[in-house]
């Protein structure tokens, strides 16, 4: 698999997304979904919104299958 990964915040986002294909944004932030998707649509950035329960998800398992669907999918700024 050729991805790599890199944890971010709120704040540097804005800088993140010029490097980006996908970001994951944790269930915790959905209340921020909206401004993220915007920044991200302008970059041709993808968006997804994990689930509530992933961090369940301890094999990353369930997180990879999305991040693989988001790429397969790859519509810019769709949130999933």
């Amino acid at each position: 698999m050729d991805h790599s990964a890199s944890a971010g915040t709120a704040r540097s986002l804005p800088i993140d997304l010029d490097s980006a294909d996908l970001v994951l944004v944790g269930p915790h932030l959905a209340t921020d979904l909206d401004r993220i998707r915007d920044d991200a649509a302008r970059r041709g950035v993808v968006v997804v919104l994990l689930p509530d329960d992933i961090f369940a998800d301890v094999t990353g398992a369930r997180t990879l299958a999305l991040v693989e669907e988001a790429l397969r999918v790859r519509e810019p700024a769709d949130t999933m």
